[in-house]
């Protein structure tokens, strides 16, 4: 499949101990390429308190999205059920180490 231009919507909630759950929520448009097994989406984002913008890129196959983002705040991401990913979040201000353990991991393209 060649890039096909598509509508994007993508839904993220962070639980962070001690605190509320963090809702994300964004649509925008991107780029799919890949078929049947695996598929790559490419989007921009926005920061809406600094309008800079990011490149990502997910890849989605057997079992696993991965994520990466380009810009002043770069990160790698792997998402696999029931799996740790032990990783950086890079920033302006400095460097986070992360984690994240998904408990639950779905896309669909349709």
């Amino acid at each position: 499949m060649q890039n096909r231009k598509v509508l994007l919507s993508v839904t993220g909630i962070a639980q962070n101990v001690g605190t509320d759950d963090d809702a994300m929520h964004l649509v925008t448009t991107g780029l799919l390429s890949g078929g049947k097994d695996a598929w790559k989406l490419r989007y921009r984002e926005t920061q809406p308190d600094s309008q800079e913008t990011h490149r990502v890129t997910l890849t989605m196959g057997d079992g696993a999205v991965t994520l990466q983002r380009e810009g002043g705040f770069n990160t790698n991401m792997v998402f696999v059920q029931g799996r740790r990913f032990q990783g950086n979040y890079r920033t302006p201000h400095g460097e986070l180490d992360m984690g994240v353990f998904p408990t639950h991991v779905r896309y669909a393209v349709d």
